[in-house]
């Protein structure tokens, strides 16, 4: 079964990567790769598996010599789950193939919390509630039942966010659960909620009323503004002026501490040129950074 999913990650992969592309011309990478070629009916059997298991469609266009193609490219290229899989399977997938370079491939540790991440999933698609421990940075562990809602991975960080019975919509670090149990009781989900609508322009996962989605400009030097077309703030981000000393970019988001914390990531590289308010802001943390190295 996992050699079976490695090929169906192995075709995805490369029929995403080439755009269209025949049969003829994925058996040449195969055999490139020092791989068997793929008979026409097992290639059609992958096709479907990739559907089923990835939800990613391979259409045909029959005219130019049979070539193959992703049909829902637009929801890879927005982030979506799909996307996610795609990229994190295909990973996988080539770090097995060349685990004898172990010591030489580095990766960042990432905060446990995969351990309550398929009971989760579990209690989401069966519509059950959850009781859960949660330990928040800033109080004691607190007892709590929830209806789960979504799930939402940042940073590295899984995010639970969740109805809290009596009080609204709340939401949990992964890596922060102490226990976690899954009820017999039933919830509705609400048809009326959109996770994607939710989050809307937030950077992470803080959702505050208080800071309303807005226009944030900001303006940064030549360097780091090859940095930020390559991995953007938010996807949102657009580039509106150019020039050889310095590039402006425009973004609409909830301007929240977590932005802020982007913000103030980039240094001295990055100059927030609107809204005032938050420039001002900006610049008091500055001189608070001053006056600290300073004593």
């Amino acid at each position: 079964m996992a050699n079976l999913l490695n090929n169906y990650i192995w075709l995805a992969d490369t029929i995403y990567k080439a755009g269209k592309i025949s049969l003829e011309q994925i058996n040449d990478k195969r055999r490139a790769q020092g791989y068997d070629p793929i008979p026409e009916r097992t290639f059609h059997k992958w096709r479907k598996g990739v559907e089923d298991l990835m939800d990613i469609s391979i259409a045909c266009e029959r005219k130019n010599g049979y070539r193959y193609y992703i049909e829902n490219t637009d929801e890879l290229k927005k982030g979506s789950l799909r996307n996610w899989l795609l990229n994190t399977m295909s990973t996988s997938n080539l770090l097995v193939e060349n685990k004898n370079l172990k010591n030489r491939i580095l990766v960042d540790d990432i905060p446990s919390g995969q351990t309550y991440l398929q009971p989760i999933i579990d209690a989401i698609k069966n519509g059950h509630q959850l009781e859960l421990v949660h330990q928040s940075f800033w109080s004691d562990p607190h007892t709590s039942i929830v209806n789960p809602y979504c799930l939402r991975l940042n940073r590295q960080r899984w995010y639970l966010l969740a109805e809290k019975i009596g009080s609204g919509l709340r939401t949990y670090g992964l890596d922060r659960i102490l226990q976690l149990k899954e009820l017999d009781t039933k919830f509705t989900y609400p048809d009326n909620f959109d996770p994607d609508a939710y989050f809307n322009g937030c950077i992470g996962v803080i959702v505050d009323e208080d800071y309303p989605v807005q226009c944030v400009r900001i303006k940064v030097n030549k360097m780091q503004a090859n940095y930020l077309r390559t991995l953007k703030l938010h996807e949102s981000q657009t580039e509106i002026e150019n020039n050889n000393d310095f590039s402006i970019f425009e973004l609409h988001v909830r301007p929240t501490i977590d932005f802020e914390q982007e913000l103030r990531m980039q240094g001295a590289d990055l100059e927030v040129l609107e809204p005032e308010w938050l420039r001002c802001k900006l610049l008091e943390n500055a001189k608070k950074t001053i006056e600290l190295y300073g004593n």
